[in-house]
């Protein structure tokens, strides 16, 4: 064998464990190593067979090149997949927010039952507790109870009394000088009517103020002149139904009233005096519910009053003769009408002519017209009865007054917004009539 004179090198260890690449390239270093063996003389055919191999080798490393590049990024891709959007991962996240919704879910029910618990406590206190006479009268309602009824009835009427001069100044009583009687319709923001009040303010000329003292204690107090009262008008005889104390009463009154749907006024009213040092104050107030005198309508046609009145006697000085005395008579009574019975709604309900707002419009019509006609309250039974009985300022000659049991008619309905002067004969005449703003 001829020897070329070049070193020839051994082929390179090979390893289980090295890259197809790492193969490749020992096979052709290895193939041309013993190109390098071969002798000078060696045929063509073998030269090309040599290079056919070593091309088919590279074409073999560059496919495998190219694979591993491709297992080399889909590692990657997967190691952060698994990184992002492990399934364990995934798994803790679902447990720990159901455990959460489930601790909220609980926490909601636990909230439930303990509200459900207070609003039942709540409704046993309500059934089971007594009922208050405080909140009861504050309400216009007596219990059955002797003591608390005739307590709770008081409280109302010294109530009343302690607003006496809030009233004389808001409806301008306090200065005036002039005989008013007027009648105003006070109305909601809706437009709906809470009120009806008359105002009236007399000046009479009396021997002494204890006169007309005197004749107020007998036509409020006593029977005879409870009679006197509702002489004349169309109210019937007021019934005494209790007397809480010797200047305090409880009565039923009824008046007849024909104004559409209403055919009859009828309500329980208590009355008490309160004596002052120049001033006398009756207080009248109706009372809505009463268990120990409880209150029957049974006609759909009956109407429950419902008033507060105010009425004022004030001793003033002559300016004319130090012999005569003045006294003011100054009265203020707000008559609110009540919502219709359930019978007329139920009526109404099932009428084909008439819906129930038709009905329970036509009920309050019906009601603010019967308030707006003269001695619909037992306030201004006790205005009408006095001015029957003393005369105007403006009469010169004194003269005693009448007894009670005077057979005197009654003074006229006074126009609404009219000034009510009382004539030498006892009668009422209208004078001056009032602003059209100051009527309703």
């Amino acid at each position: 064998m001829h020897n070329t004179g070049r070193s020839v090198l051994p082929p390179r260890p090979t390893s289980p464990s090295s890259s197809p690449w790492t193969r490749c390239t020992d096979q052709i270093d290895a193939k041309r190593a013993l190109q390098r063996r071969q002798p000078h003389g060696a045929s063509p055919t073998d030269t090309g067979i040599d290079d056919v191999e070593v091309q088919s080798l590279v074409q073999q490393v560059s496919d495998l090149q190219t694979r591993l590049n491709e297992l080399t990024n889909n590692a990657t891709t997967l190691t952060a997949c698994k990184r992002k959007w492990s399934w364990c991962d995934v798994a803790l996240s679902q447990r720990k927010e159901l455990g959460d919704g489930l601790h909220e879910q609980k926490r909601l029910k636990l909230a439930v039952d303990e509200h459900r618990d207070i609003i039942a406590s709540l409704q046993e206190v309500v059934q089971s507790s007594q009922r208050i006479p405080m909140e009861d009268w504050r309400c216009n309602r007596l219990p059955e109870d002797q003591a608390a009824w005739t307590d709770g009835i008081l409280s109302m009427l010294t109530r009343d009394y302690e607003r006496v001069d809030t009233m004389l100044v808001r409806n301008g009583l306090v200065d005036c000088s002039t005989n008013v009687c007027k009648t105003v319709v006070r109305r909601g923001l809706c437009g709906a009517v809470t009120s009806i009040d008359k105002v009236t303010h007399l000046q009479l000329q009396c021997h002494t103020f204890d006169d007309v003292v005197k004749i107020m204690n007998a036509l409020v107090l006593t029977e005879r002149g409870r009679e006197c009262l509702v002489k004349g008008t169309k109210w019937d005889s007021l019934e005494l139904l209790e007397r809480m104390e010797h200047n305090s009463m409880y009565v039923k009154c009824k008046a007849k009233c024909h104004a559409g749907t209403i055919q009859w006024l009828e309500g329980q009213v208590a009355v008490k005096r309160f004596v002052e040092l120049n001033r006398v104050v009756y207080v009248v107030r109706s009372v809505l519910e009463d268990d120990r005198h409880p209150m029957n309508h049974p006609n759909e046609t009956c109407y429950s009053h419902d008033e507060v009145g105010w009425f004022v006697i004030e001793r003033q000085a002559s300016a004319q003769s130090s012999a005569t005395a003045v006294c003011c008579v100054k009265s203020i009574v707000s008559c609110t009408p009540s919502p219709p019975r359930q019978c007329v709604v139920a009526k109404a309900i099932h009428s084909v002519a008439l819906s129930a707002a038709d009905c329970v419009q036509k009920w309050y019509r019906s009601c603010v017209n019967v308030y707006r006609q003269q001695n619909r309250s037992v306030t201004e039974l006790l205005v009408h009865a006095l001015a029957q009985r003393f005369r105007p300022l403006s009469h010169t000659t004194s003269l005693p007054p009448p007894p009670i049991s005077s057979s005197s008619s009654s003074p006229g309905p006074v126009p609404q917004g009219a000034t009510l002067i009382v004539a030498s004969d006892g009668t009422a005449k209208d004078a001056t009539t009032l602003s059209a703003g100051d009527t309703a």
